[in-house]
């Protein structure tokens, strides 16, 4: 299995490499692999090693692979992008799919078929990206965003329990944002309902969705 961290590299800094790190020892021990700080301390140095030191922003992603016999490698892509900028994302609701609640996919794995499916449904239905429902029709994330609603001055995001990614930006909403969050089940009726639809990625930050359908 290979295990995915995508960081953005900003002006020769990484952002949230502390929780992307705590996150990669999460998903570890969540599908049974034993963790050693010797792991994680060549991954921190990895990624470190990798940022480009100039004034530009760059997606880092590494990963960690893992085969049948435990023995671990490790890569970095480093890719040029522009800065990330607050934008509004259309959303539609992908229903030829959904994510099983017994799969451990809370962690960030390069196993993203469902994804994959969700965002060209999307794109062929010309939406910015696809809301994904787990099995018992739980709205818990797109394709590349965590989600949040806004309601009485309180953010609600799905549990880790529906089975969402556990997102690094989600976790540092949790701890950080001027509004409390609640882990809370959602479905489609509290999408249209909720006064704002926030979509964080680690990444892209906080963006604006807008529901179509």
């Amino acid at each position: 299995m290979e295990y995915i961290e995508t960081l953005l590299c900003a002006k020769g800094k990484s952002e949230l490499l502390e929780l992307h790190l705590q996150r990669l020892t999460w998903g570890l021990y969540q599908n049974g692999y034993p963790v050693s700080d010797i792991l994680i301390v060549t991954a921190r140095n990895t990624i470190l090693n990798a940022l480009p030191q100039d004034e530009n922003y760059y997606r880092i992603r590494y990963l960690l692979n893992i085969d049948f016999n435990g023995v671990c490698s490790d890569r970095v892509e480093v890719i040029p992008i522009e800065k990330p900028v607050f934008s509004t994302f259309s959303l539609g609701i992908y229903t030829e799919q959904c994510k099983q609640v017994a799969s451990p996919w809370n962690a960030k794995t390069t196993e993203r078929d469902l994804y994959r499916s969700a965002a060209k449904w999307a794109a062929q239905n010309n939406y910015d990206d696809a809301i994904i429902l787990n099995e018992k029709g739980h709205v818990i994330e797109t394709t590349i965003f965590n989600i949040c609603i806004m309601k009485e001055n309180k953010l609600f995001t799905p549990p880790l329990s529906d089975m969402p990614v556990k997102g690094v930006y989600r976790t540092w909403m949790m701890h950080h944002s001027v509004f409390p969050v609640i882990e809370k089940s959602l479905t489609k009726e509290d999408l249209f309902n909720a006064e704002a639809i926030l979509l964080t990625n680690a990444v892209r930050g906080i963006q604006l969705g807008r529901m179509l359908e």
